[in-house]
């Protein structure tokens, strides 16, 4: 593949993440209007439809977000290895040594995001702990949450609780500075309720 085949791969993907993440705000704002969560039941006590929402709205937009989300994992996946392949196309024409993979604990990721939060604190032994995040990281994207529309790092709690009760990881972007250099890393969190300790991560976030 071409260097410009590589770039306009990109750009694509990049186009495709803006529209997904456009669907989610929309979603989103669906269930904020009934200020209603991912969890909240739609049935009354006496197990009817809930009289003060529009159950069909609020029961489209999250199953619309659970897609999405997906959707979103799968696209920034996309992203990161067409962010690779380009980059390995720019090291074959100047004809330099092939680029050694790094862990996929460490992979460097590229993102035209600003970070949001900061991760204030990680516990030892936490589920953000075995992931890599650490004190200091700045969070760039969480799960399909970006500094356009965390709504005051309310929709981090979302994201979190949504991969509980699904089980699955939340795809984490952080800026982080050491020793005078900043990368961009991508790490896995997995909620879990159970690891011992307060929260299903073990972290505590403060907006930036």
């Amino acid at each position: 593949m071409s260097s410009m085949a590589a770039s306009n791969d990109l750009t694509a993907l990049l186009q495709k993440r803006t529209e997904i993440e456009a669907e989610l705000d929309n979603c989103s704002a669906v269930l904020d209007k009934h200020h209603l969560s991912m969890s909240d039941p739609l049935i009354d006590s006496q197990g009817f439809p809930r009289s003060d929402i529009d159950v069909a709205a609020c029961r489209i937009a999250r199953t619309s977000i659970i897609r999405l989300r997906n959707d979103h994992k799968a696209v920034m996946s996309a992203i990161e290895a067409s962010v690779h392949a380009g980059f390995q196309v720019e090291t074959a024409s100047q004809a330099a040594p092939p680029h050694a993979p790094q862990p996929a604990s460490a992979r460097t990721v590229f993102t035209d995001r600003q970070p949001f939060a900061l991760v204030n604190s990680v516990a030892d032994a936490s589920p953000a702990a075995l992931a890599g995040l650490q004190a200091g990281d700045q969070i760039v994207t969480f799960g399909s949450t970006h500094a356009q529309n965390h709504r005051a790092l309310a929709r981090l709690a979302e994201e979190v609780a949504h991969a509980t009760q699904e089980n699955t990881s939340i795809e984490v972007t952080v800026l982080r500075k050491q020793e005078g250099r900043t990368a961009f890393l991508r790490r896995a969190v997995r909620p879990n309720t159970a690891w011992g300790g307060r929260g299903a991560l073990g972290a505590h976030f403060l907006p930036l």
